[in-house]
């Protein structure tokens, strides 16, 4: 039933029954598939309904498929830990917060989604959470992102308001918010010293910021027109 919709599905199948002789499927020891790990080379389109991944799953992926439909975060394995479906033609709303609480990557980034990215309520286990490149609008809250992630991507979208960065998970990396109506000025002098990477290009950004030059530090603030950049050694 999960790619019943996919066209040319059989080239998953390999005329097997069993699931676990399909392609890009793991199953474990008791032939409960644990990982579904599916390739742009197979050439699939059409809708998939996630309602029917097996409990079991831990792995999804799925990306450059031109797949359509609509996530019901809800529905989702309760083990999972990575859902990956880049580079696919989903819409509707992401409800960050029906996540399973073992997920750790998360990233839906290329596809048509849309409404709120609600920052507030997620899961203490993610880690990566990639939603790049939607039609997502509205605030956005740093102030209370799990204390363990380490990549959080919201670029080229069309997020707006203010950016408070002075509570940042203390192991955060990379932050890419470049690309949207973010205004308002910015403060990095409590951002995190694990901070390399950030984009905060493209915005609408205003005032000045003082921005540390270190070597091992990739900030970027290009495309803010009333933004002064100063750089301090």
């Amino acid at each position: 039933l999960l790619v019943a919709d996919v066209r040319d599905g059989e080239r998953i199948k390999n005329k097997e029954e069993d699931a676990c002789d399909w392609g890009g499927v793991t199953c474990d020891d008791d032939g409960k598939v644990t990982e579904i790990k599916w390739s742009v080379v197979l050439y699939l389109s059409g809708s998939i309904d996630f309602q029917y991944l097996p409990d079991s799953v831990e792995w999804f992926q799925f990306p450059n498929a031109d797949l359509t439909g609509s996530l019901d975060t809800r529905v989702l394995p309760k083990k999972l830990r990575t859902f990956l479906i880049t580079g696919n033609e989903f819409s509707g709303s992401v409800a960050l917060r029906d996540l399973p609480a073992s997920i750790v990557t998360f990233d839906v980034h290329e596809n048509a989604f849309e409404g709120s990215v609600d920052l507030t309520t997620l899961s203490v286990s993610l880690i990566a959470l990639n939603m790049t490149q939607n039609e997502f609008s509205g605030v956005i809250e740093l102030q209370s992102l799990p204390n363990e992630m380490r990549l959080l991507a919201l670029a080229k979208n069309n997020l707006c308001g203010s950016l408070n960065l002075r509570r940042l998970p203390p192991s955060i990396n990379s932050l890419y918010l470049h690309e949207n109506f973010f205004s308002g000025t910015i403060d990095l002098n409590h951002i995190p010293r694990s901070l390399i990477y950030m984009n905060l290009s493209n915005n609408r950004l205003e005032g000045s910021v003082i921005v540390p030059q270190e070597e091992e530090k990739y900030f970027h603030f290009a495309g803010n027109v009333h933004l002064q950049v100063i750089k301090v050694m």
